[in-house]
């Protein structure tokens, strides 16, 4: 039998919860309705258990990099996966839970429970910010409409908070590969899908998650 210490069985009970209210957060932001937004009780426990077996995952990599759990962790998935999985089906990364991680980094860098100090995160933020507009606005020159949206931009400053500044451009070509391989996947199956448009933000956060996870192994090593 694996033996859980007190700070992975914390972060194996917190973070599926913090995930499901910032997730029911989300739905009510999109939809202003609390009875809708708790649907069902059956939608209610398949994201409870999604969210418990990602949380599980994490710590099992985070104890094969021997790495030990924090608090930022809890925050930072916390936050991360509810609003890539809400993007991926609305289309939509509401800017209150972007600006919560943004800040949230920020302020968690300052305490000292995020992997970047407060500098790299606040040069995290204005780089991930920096470079996105800058290919926002060339996107919208190019093609006369937007090639990202601007959820996306804030999205990318917010995952720069917990990266920090070093990572910024690796994050962000990691992101622009898993997007192209996930806009190849989705033309063979529906082809008229990436006519429509994909959401970026889960490849964003895909790539935030890796980019976390390495500056968290360099800071302990």
């Amino acid at each position: 039998m694996i033996s859980l210490d007190f700070e992975e069985i914390t972060l194996i009970s917190l973070t599926p919860f913090v995930m499901m209210m910032v997730y029911v957060w989300l739905w009510y932001i999109r939809i202003a309705s609390i009875g809708s937004t708790l649907q069902s009780c059956w939608n209610l426990l398949a994201g409870y258990f999604l969210s418990l077996s990602l949380s599980i995952l994490w710590v099992f990599l985070l104890r094969q990099a021997e790495i030990e759990p924090c608090f930022g962790d809890v925050v930072f998935l916390g936050f991360i996966i509810p609003l890539m999985l809400f993007d991926q089906r609305y289309y939509l990364l509401p800017d209150p839970a972007v600006f919560g991680l943004l800040w949230l980094g920020i302020f968690l860098a300052y305490l000292g429970y995020s992997p970047q100090d407060l500098d790299q995160s606040i040069l995290g933020v204005i780089f991930g910010y920096g470079l996105m507009i800058a290919i926002y606005w060339l996107g919208y020159w190019r093609y006369r409409r937007e090639a990202i949206g601007r959820g996306d931009v804030k999205f990318s400053a917010a995952v720069g908070a917990w990266i920090g500044v070093e990572s910024i451009f690796n994050f962000l070509f990691f992101s622009a590969l898993i997007g192209l391989v996930w806009a190849m996947f989705a033309w063979f199956k529906h082809k008229n899908v990436v006519k429509e448009g994909i959401p970026f933000g889960p490849s964003l956060g895909i790539s935030g998650i890796i980019f976390y996870f390495i500056a968290r192994f360099m800071t302990t090593y």
